[in-house]
């Protein structure tokens, strides 16, 4: 009994060792093919994200191509109304093109951007393709130089050369005398732009000099008045000067000042002025009877008072501003070319990476594809060896059968 029990015993254990076996053997078998779909699938995430790499950078490339295409078409409609304009289309409009082309490179801005300047160059009364250069090439000095865009910038110079004309001077000279404005004042080019259209007409007609109405202007902003406001408050001196209310006249002959268009034409406006504050003493009663309104008595209080002696110094600052842009260019220049030119590089360099590493992995998705497609038809036709053999074995050993 003994023995039985040993050996029954024995043939458990033995049994027990060899599922034993078994159950080690499969688990091999599973961690394996876990193994297999773990590199499978580390694969496919792989040739997936080389994938999203090669898609990233067509889908990039298509961007910048759209926006290209926008921006080129947005050039070719500003210029196609900049042609409307010219007599001579076909010899003035190339050499616009190519000028704005240029100046868009040389200030960092877009042809586009310099072809609406062109045209309100050109439809504020430019002779020719040449002024109409000149004064583009100055507009972007003093976009630049100002901070501002060019469009207000040449707004600013062609509202000042429209109405004052040759007696402004150059647009060179112009934006000279802005700059010097926008330095002796608390102002900007940009507001300077904007606000001149307030009294340069009125200025102009009533031969108030451009360096009257900004220095005037630098004076009031430096006292705390905005430019706007400044502007329009000189336009209403000017007013009440030439149309003065019947007190204003009665006042004036009264204090000896003659007020009238012919008056303010004959002494300017620092001699009108002059005249007032001497006249009146500074009394601001009776300066307030000779400028009724609210928005003319600032200003002149201002420019007989308190602002008197810088609105003096303002005129002589203005009046030697020659070489203004080309200082405050240089300034701005240097600093924003390098740092575009470096931006630039470094765009470039980032591009022509990013383009190395996505032909290098479309390389390599390619190679893969190869052998892919390569093993398949090995497969196959190792499929078709073995379905052969088959069928010789199939036909050769069933006739050796059917003759026994």
């Amino acid at each position: 009994e003994i023995r039985d029990n040993t050996r029954k015993g024995a043939i458990s254990a033995g049994r027990s060792f060899d599922k034993i076996k078994n159950d080690a053997k499969q688990t091999r078998n599973a961690l394996g093919r876990f193994e297999k779909k773990t590199e499978t699938t580390g694969d496919a995430v792989k040739r997936m994200g080389r994938n999203m790499a090669i898609g990233g950078v067509f889908a990039m490339f298509i961007r910048q191509l759209k926006m290209g295409g926008a921006a080129a078409a947005e050039f070719d409609t500003a210029m196609t109304e900049v042609s409307t304009l010219l007599d001579d289309v076909n010899t003035g409009l190339q050499t616009l093109t190519e000028s704005a082309k240029e100046n868009a490179e040389a200030f960092g801005t877009t042809s586009a951007d310099q072809a609406k300047a062109l045209y309100s160059i050109i439809s504020a009364g430019a002779l020719d393709a040449a002024a109409a250069i000149d004064t583009l090439n100055t507009a972007n000095r003093l976009a630049l130089g100002g901070v501002t865009d060019i469009e207000t910038a040449a707004d600013g110079l062609t509202t000042i050369m429209n109405s004052w004309g040759r007696a402004a001077g150059s647009a060179a000279s112009i934006s000279d005398k802005m700059f010097q404005t926008m330095r002796g004042g608390k102002t900007t080019i940009g507001e300077l732009s904007k606000g001149i259209s307030f009294v340069a007409s009125t200025a102009a007609q009533t031969g108030v000099s451009l360096d009257e109405v900004l220095a005037a202007t630098a004076s009031l902003t430096k006292g705390g008045v905005p430019t706007t406001r400044a502007m329009n408050g000189l336009n209403q001196v000017l007013v009440s000067m030439i149309k003065p209310t019947a007190e204003a006249v009665k006042l004036s002959k009264e204090l000896g000042v003659e007020f009238g268009a012919a008056a303010l034409k004959s002494n300017g406006l620092v001699g009108m002025l002059d005249r007032i504050r001497i006249a009146t003493g500074g009394d601001v009663e009776k300066l307030g009877l000779l400028f009724g309104s609210v928005e003319a008595l600032g200003p002149v209080l201002a420019l007989t008072g308190t602002q008197a002696g810088d609105f003096s110094t303002q005129m002589g600052d203005i009046g030697d501003a020659t070489g203004a842009t080309e200082k405050a260019v240089r300034k701005i220049d240097a600093f924003k070319l390098k740092k575009a030119q470096a931006q630039w590089n470094e765009a470039w360099q980032s591009m022509g990476n990013v383009a190395l590493k996505a032909t290098v992995d479309t390389l390599a998705v390619v190679s893969e594809w190869a052998e892919g497609i390569t093993g398949q038809f090995q497969a196959v036709a190792n499929f078709r060896a073995a379905g052969e053999a088959m069928r010789q074995e199939k036909v050769f050993g069933g006739g050796g059968g059917g003759a026994n």
